[in-house]
């Protein structure tokens, strides 16, 4: 059992160590994904709702669904930046 363990924890390592090789594309990746899954999330919200049924959480979806899409178009320029900038 130990012998396992021993085997299952070097394997974790090795995973977070490719992870932290990859750095910031992984975790620009990581955040894209996420982005897009909480404005579909939030876009699924909103169409449940009217803004005359709900004009507080209209008010406050709508603000997050702006904040996400600032952020994805923020992150998509600077990617785009990366690559003219030689970066890749």
């Amino acid at each position: 059992m130990v012998g396992r363990g021993a085997v299952f924890v070097g394997a974790a390592e090795a995973a977070n160590l490719d992870f932290a090789s990859r750095g910031d594309q992984m975790t620009d990746r990581v955040r894209m994904d996420w982005l897009g899954a909480d404005l579909a999330a939030v876009e699924a919200l909103l169409a449940g709702r009217t803004e005359e049924e709900d004009p507080v959480g209209w008010l406050q979806f709508s603000a997050r669904r702006e904040e996400r899409l600032e952020e994805i178009r923020d992150m998509e320029r600077a990617d785009r930046a990366g690559v003219v900038g030689g970066r890749s």
